[in-house]
């Protein structure tokens, strides 16, 4: 029952059932939960907050957005960012510290540098168009207060993200 998506989600009568494959928890830096991005099936993303009372609002309309594992990225001193929350989740299970920004490649503010000030940057893009430029934005905007800034390009003809290269 948990894995489908209630009526309030904004769905065509035509589209197939939506199915909650997975749900990522943004949250401020004590870690308070601000919003989530749910993955669904078939494949796509939306973005929720609580409404108040106790359901979800299917938008982040004056939702404050910051990066995901945003209590880690404040204590850590060298970032992994990657395009995306399983990418980021694959990371941290290494060891490491992984974050991504809300929304995909297209979506990053120039806010979210404010959170890598000072901190070693390390971007691993998908390796596609979307994710070249979403690391080269990244890049630009953290570049004058992060402590250091390397792209690390996976190896590979059919590797297409850091998930699928760890496989």
């Amino acid at each position: 029952e948990d894995l489908f998506i209630k009526a309030d989600v904004p769905t065509k009568q035509t589209e197939t059932p939506l199915k909650i494959a997975a749900t990522y928890d943004y949250t401020d830096e004590e870690g308070k939960e601000l919003f989530q991005v749910v993955r669904l099936e078939p494949k796509s993303f939306r973005q929720r907050h609580k409404n108040g009372s106790g359901g979800w609002q299917w938008n982040l309309d004056g939702v404050r957005r910051v990066l995901y594992n945003l209590p880690s990225v404040k204590i850590c001193d060298w970032i992994y960012l990657v395009e995306g929350e399983k990418d980021a989740d694959a990371i941290t299970r290494l060891g490491y510290c992984g974050t991504t920004s809300p929304g995909g490649a297209q979506n990053w503010r120039n806010g979210y540098a404010t959170s890598l000030s000072g901190k070693h940057i390390c971007i691993i893009p998908d390796k596609d168009g979307p994710g070249m430029e979403y690391a080269r934005q990244v890049a630009l905007s953290v570049q004058s207060t992060a402590a250091s800034v390397a792209v690390i390009i996976l190896p590979g003809e059919q590797v297409k993200d850091l998930s699928d290269w760890l496989s």
